[in-house]
């Protein structure tokens, strides 16, 4: 449902978006892996690890999550939660002392009306403490269950558009969530051209389709999108995405499987950081200026957040749940029945 993950890239001020505490870039093993050194605290109360418990009990009719987590070595477990203000509980905490362990949490999806998150801390003993992974599950079967239909627009940007592609096709289990993955190639320098696309192509086989028409702009690139998915029996969805983006593969997962359990068929939008600011996001949430009929950030003093600077922990706007007017073209899944 919600993997605990590791970024993709070995970049320090990434590594705010999936970590606090005593973070170093070294000590990321795998896509879940971690070590944590000894006699020191890791923190998930990250934009990416923090669980966003309010969504889910807004818009799912889901009572409750399993978080699971696997470590190795000594130390201990400490589980927080916070409310729409921004204050921070611990709530339990489990020591942890095998070779090989397992520690598991029950968290219900109550109190949590305008806002607040689930996380844990990693504390290690006297030696490192290896962390082998963790999800939030739940065995409440989805309302819907069909996958997406990935749809990429590009226009002369092949070199990225093959990198989004790569990805993608390094993601293990993303096939549980994507159907197929349509690139809209409405350039003269085509994607499929490129020295790297055969290998990529190779490895996401028949769930990947390049088409090519000309240049109808992004609405027609993304209408083209949005028609090949509806002729795909095992898309219940389609994903609009950029094709110039470092995309984070789980964000896709998660989409899908948030946009599997609404109560009605829901648009969920993905947020854009900055490619050269990394921690910084554009914008947290978005509203549309009606008089003026133009999108703007719901809150100003929002704008630019850098979770570097400040993390989910330090930042209790944060906390409170947002709920939005739109989302724009870069990642939006829109159910098929829309």
């Amino acid at each position: 449902m919600h993997r605990v993950v590791m970024p993709l890239q070995t970049d320090p001020e990434v590594l705010a978006l999936y970590l606090d505490g005593d973070r170093h870039v070294e000590d990321v093993l795998g896509r879940q892996r971690l070590r944590v050194r000894a006699g020191s605290t890791i923190s998930f109360a990250s934009y990416f690890n923090a669980f966003p418990a309010a969504y889910w009990q807004r818009w799912t009719g889901i009572p409750s999550v399993t978080l699971t987590i696997r470590t190795s070595g000594t130390g201990a477990v400490l589980l927080y939660r916070s409310n729409a203000r921004g204050v921070v509980q611990r709530i339990d905490e489990a020591p942890v002392s095998k070779k090989s362990g397992v520690t598991t949490f029950e968290l219900p999806l109550t109190n949590f009306i305008d806002g607040g998150w689930y996380w844990f801390d990693l504390i290690a003993g006297n030696s490192d403490l290896m962390f082998e992974g963790a999800e939030y599950t739940t065995d409440v079967a989805p309302v819907r269950t069909g996958k997406a239909t990935i749809a990429i627009t590009t226009f002369n940007r092949p070199e990225y558009c093959v990198e989004v592609l790569r990805t993608l096709a390094d993601e293990k289990g993303l096939e549980l969530a994507v159907d197929a993955v349509c690139v809209i190639d409405q350039g003269t320098d085509r994607v499929s051209e490129q020295s790297t696309y055969a290998s990529v192509a190779k490895k996401l086989g028949a769930r990947l389709k390049h088409i090519t028409q000309p240049n109808l702009g992004g609405s027609g690139g993304f209408s083209r999108g949005m028609i090949e998915a509806l002729g795909r029996k095992d898309s219940g969805f389609v994903l609009l995405l950029d094709d110039d983006v470092i995309v984070e593969p789980e964000g896709i997962m998660r989409a899908v499987t948030f946009g599997r359990y609404t109560h009605k068929p829901t648009i969920v939008g993905g947020h854009m950081f900055d490619m050269y600011d990394r921690a910084q996001i554009h914008s947290y949430s978005e509203k549309v200026d009606r008089d003026r009929f133009f999108w703007e950030p719901k809150d100003w003093s929002q704008f630019r957040h850098n979770f570097a600077r400040s993390n989910l922990r330090q930042t209790p706007w944060l906390h409170e749940r947002a709920d939005v007017d739109f989302n724009g073209w870069w990642m939006s899944l829109i159910p098929l029945d829309i």
